[in-house]
């Protein structure tokens, strides 16, 4: 049986794919763009029934209804200001509830809503537009811990890892 996808798969293009040539944008926040280390695109799955049948109890495996989409990790450098940490920690704690009035201020004007959508636009060897991953209704889940440290040997630049949930995510050419 054939699997059809759109656009087809030809398997003629003999360039690969490259691990620095991405953009990143989340709609709620334009501007953070420039500060994105790393993107790990999210993984799918779906989960396997069980199900006994006959006399012998023969187990069959039926696939379910249901795909599960595992979270988004996005590796942000903070800026000096700190204005990315500050606007992500803000819409975490907007979303968790902890700041009420800022559930208001954080909701999108379009949607009315506190989620936002991610687009990641992985480019060809080219740096041209080639496939678009949209992650849709997305919102932050986890900030990891900044760590400052005087006995580091150089100076480092502080890297922010954040973890997002969605609804689901479709992908563009």
């Amino acid at each position: 049986m054939a699997i059809y996808t759109d656009p087809p798969i030809s398997g003629n293009n003999p360039n690969l794919l490259s691990n620095v040539t991405f953009n990143f944008s989340i709609d709620r926040f334009p501007g953070m763009n420039f500060y994105v280390q790393s993107i790990s695109l999210p993984g799918v799955s779906i989960s396997q029934i069980p199900i006994d049948t006959g006399p012998r109890r023969i187990q069959v495996q039926e696939p379910p209804a249901k795909v599960n989409f595992e979270p988004m990790t996005v590796t942000f450098m903070v800026d000096e200001d700190m204005t990315n940490y500050i606007e992500i920690f803000n819409w975490l704690n907007a979303v968790g509830g902890s700041n009420p009035g800022g559930y208001r201020d954080l909701k999108d004007g379009m949607t009315g809503s506190i989620k936002s959508t991610i687009l990641i636009d992985i480019l060809t060897s080219h740096r041209n537009s080639n496939i678009k991953f949209r992650i849709l209704d997305a919102f932050p889940t986890q900030v990891e811990a900044l760590t400052f440290d005087f006995r580091s040997p150089s100076v480092d630049y502080q890297p922010m890892t954040v973890n997002f949930s969605y609804n689901y995510f479709t992908i563009e050419s």
